[in-house]
């Protein structure tokens, strides 16, 4: 007889988990997902009602496989989000820098 596979849910502990990992510096999802030992659309959620409830913040962006910084890293704390290290530049500005560099002239 087989058994299906144990569910895990949001408990306490796993709360008081993540909580404590946030407080102490930022995470991105997946970290959360490892520390909290839940499903990662399980620990998306949590982190979605935090964000709305203002009790979390996006305090850092990590570097995501290609390089580019694409990864939300979440920390306690009601300060504003920090800006995404991508969107500095406009989009007329990304464009005119690709051709360039395309052409061996880059700024």
């Amino acid at each position: 007889m087989s058994r299906s596979p144990t569910r895990k849910m949001l408990t306490p502990l796993a709360t008081a988990r993540m909580v404590s990992a946030m407080q102490t510096m930022a995470h991105s999802l997946d970290e959360l997902v490892a520390i909290s030992e839940l499903a990662k659309p399980t620990v998306a959620r949590y982190i979605k009602e935090l964000q709305a409830a203002r009790l979390i913040h996006v305090g850092d962006w990590a570097r995501d496989s290609r390089g580019y910084p694409t990864l939300r890293q979440f920390k306690w704390g009601d300060a504003p989000d920090a800006a995404c290290p991508l969107t500095t530049r406009t989009a007329a500005e990304r464009m005119r820098n690709k051709r360039a560099m395309d052409k061996g002239t880059a700024l």
